[in-house]
């Protein structure tokens, strides 16, 4: 029963990393600790008691000319029948044509349950993380999912969108909560204008929504200023796939079109480059 991470689920008394010298050379050291719902009783929600047993991953990794990574797993049964309750988080990470994205990387915070959570797992070939033994709370988990060079879904608070279309998920004691997060490799734009026009200030909006404010007004989930270079130019990197659109208002100059035409669709894993026709 002690057997589980600081901030991990389950919860316990080992340091989900550390780094421990030996011979001179610095080991950093990860243990990944989950519960299993072994599907010999069923799966929950059908088990009432998911939490069959422990799995327990040690990453040992170390660096200079000999640099290396090494890991071990091994599985800890409880001597008696399972015990531990609860409620199943299901996480799914899906890219954007729906298709499982494998070791994406899920961040997981509730500060609301004692001991609170501060963890991250990764997801499994099939884009999945199943996390039983979770605590049951409402309303108070925030997932956050990515992956390297990808781009990135969550949860949003109350306090950050009014009305959010992902709020702070629930866990209910023996039920199972299943979310999916779209991610996807990240994209970017090369903007340039014609005729050449330096120092422009422009807006990009993209059309995906996270929720409404207070007075039910969509809230974007992407929406910067930039400036153009002394060539006209600017590089807009890490965007994710979604319908782009450029607004220009100052006092000098106006937007009378955009090559390709607005709103622009931007697929993952693209460069793409826009003319902004000035006038």
């Amino acid at each position: 029963q002690n057997i589980g991470t600081i901030g991990g689920v389950p919860s316990g008394n080992i340091p989900q990393e550390e780094e421990e010298t030996r011979s001179n050379i610095k080991f950093k050291i990860k243990t990944k600790i989950l519960y299993i719902d072994d599907p010999y009783d069923n799966v929950a929600p059908d088990d009432p008691v998911p939490t069959d047993y422990k799995r327990v991953k040690v990453i040992v990794s170390w660096e200079g000319s000999a640099a290396g990574k090494i890991s071990s797993i091994t599985d800890i049964a409880p001597p008696n029948i399972e015990s531990e309750s609860g409620g199943t988080l299901r996480i799914r990470a899906i890219n954007a044509s729906g298709e499982p994205v494998p070791q994406a990387t899920v961040h997981i915070v509730n500060s609301k349950v004692s001991p609170s959570i501060d963890v991250y797992y990764e997801t499994d070939d099939n884009g999945l993380l199943v996390l039983p033994g979770a605590p049951a709370s409402i309303e108070s988990y925030m997932v956050e999912v990515t992956k390297n060079g990808y781009s990135t879904d969550r949860t949003y608070s109350y306090e950050e969108v009014a009305q959010p279309a992902k709020p702070p998920l629930s866990v209910i004691e023996g039920e199972v909560t299943d979310v999916a997060f779209s991610i996807d490799q990240i994209s970017s734009f090369l903007v340039k204008t014609s005729p050449s026009t330096p120092n422009l200030s422009f807006e990009l909006r993209g059309g995906k929504i996270i929720g409404h404010d207070e007075n039910d007004n969509p809230v974007l989930k992407y929406q910067k200023s930039f400036t153009t270079n002394e060539n006209g130019e600017v590089l807009i990197e890490n965007l994710e796939w979604d319908a782009y659109e450029f607004s220009v208002a100052t006092g000098t100059f106006t937007l009378k079109e955009t090559d390709p035409p607005q709103p622009i669709d931007l697929p993952p894993n693209t460069d793409q480059n826009v003319i902004l026709y000035i006038e």
